[in-house]
């Protein structure tokens, strides 16, 4: 007759095999969780090292990084030598958690396109997204990124961050196919007195609201020439325009011209006694000057001479005594209008001729003791 188990002996194998089958569901449960993390880390890894390298591809071939130096943004703006993807914008869609690209303009040519394509899909969230550009001059331009992502799983399990830090540095030559504009109007400069550009070439028109200097970093005028001259290197003069100025209005002939810009002020000679008149001629097509305004000086300033142009204002000499000197505002050149005027002392007569340099008018006088006279016309309305 067999002998079956004891109670004890039951119980005994009952708690072994239970001891034995906690622990292979523990060592199931850490392999799939060990997988599931292994498995969310992989994801997120193949998605860094593609946006890493994306920026970087973009970044090495871009003509310039569109954002402030030493400020951190989400959004990197880069222009690019093709039209079609000029500018290109990757940027953090905060709301979604993903990161998107713009290529190619909006309606506004300095903005990016407002469609954009995802470079991260939604089994990963990116937590962060920062650009920080560094300025290397004489080298090229870098920018630094800081990208965070993290698993999207709602199994505590499956989570995991990961972070990268890394830069790239703009290659190529800056070219643009459109508008190079400033982000704040009359804040930035183009090279310094100490770092300068070599050359410049320019197939239209060059805008200066401030003074030219050649020669000098300190212009004092519109256009300041030390150490030089303006020369023309046609040897030949060649006639390449004529305005005939209107009969009448009290004119005999002009007695004087002066240029500034596109400009031509003649000091009209008028019949004996009556007024002065400075005739303004746009000039700016040799091939037909036209007269765009004029001004009628006040009874006694008469028998115009010498005629000078400085800045805003232009200045008349008179053959008279004493002479006299007027000053004429021609920032408007179809309406000029008389400001000032100044009598020199007895004596300092029959003005000659007159030039004007900073806040001083100079002239010289017809007499038997040829005389110069300094006037400071510092104050137009009031020349003394």
């Amino acid at each position: 007759m067999k002998k079956g188990f004891s109670l004890i002996e039951l119980l005994i194998y009952v708690s072994i095999f239970a001891v034995a089958g906690g622990m292979m569901l523990g060592i199931l449960a850490l392999i799939l969780k060990v997988n599931q993390r292994e498995s969310s880390t992989g994801e997120i890894t193949s998605q860094m090292n593609f946006i890493s390298q994306t920026i970087s591809r973009l970044v090495r071939s871009s003509s310039n990084i569109e954002i402030d130096a030493g400020v951190a943004t989400s959004t990197l703006k880069l222009r690019m030598k093709n039209s079609a993807k000029d500018p290109t914008c990757i940027y953090l869609d905060s709301v979604n958690k993903i990161i998107k690209l713009a290529e190619g303009p909006d309606t506004n040519p300095q903005n990016c396109s407002p469609t954009a394509s995802n470079l991260t899909n939604d089994r990963i969230k990116v937590d962060k997204l920062e650009f920080i550009k560094s300025t290397q001059y004489p080298g090229n331009d870098s920018v630094s990124m800081n990208i965070q992502m993290s698993y999207n799983s709602p199994n505590p399990g499956a989570q995991a961050t990961r972070e990268i830090k890394s830069a790239s540095m703009r290659f190529s030559t800056a070219e643009f196919s459109d508008n190079i504009l400033p982000f704040n109007d009359a804040l930035y400069d183009i090279g310094s007195s100490t770092s300068r550009w070599r050359n410049a070439a320019f197939s239209g028109n060059l805008f200066v609201a401030g003074n030219v200097g050649i020669g000098t970093t300190t212009p004092s005028e519109k256009l300041t020439v030390v150490d030089g001259n303006i020369s023309n290197i046609n040897n030949t003069p060649v006639k390449v325009g004529t305005a005939t100025l209107p009969i009448g209005e009290n004119m005999e002939s002009g007695e004087s011209i002066a240029v500034s810009g596109r400009y031509a002020y003649v000091l009209a000679k008028t019949t004996t006694g009556n007024p002065n008149i400075v005739e303004v001629i746009d000039v700016s097509n040799l091939s037909s000057p036209a007269k765009v305004g004029m001004v009628t000086l006040n009874p006694g300033e008469a028998y115009g001479e010498s005629i000078a142009v400085s800045g805003r204002y232009a200045y008349v000499l008179t053959y008279t005594n004493p002479a006299k000197i007027v000053i004429v505002d021609v920032s408007n050149p179809s309406s000029p209008a008389r400001v000032g005027v100044v009598n020199l002392n007895l004596g300092e007569e029959k003005g000659e001729s007159i030039a004007v340099s900073g806040r001083y008018a100079y002239i010289v006088t017809d007499t038997t003791s040829t005389q110069i006279v300094a006037i400071d016309v510092s104050n137009p309305s009031s020349p003394t």
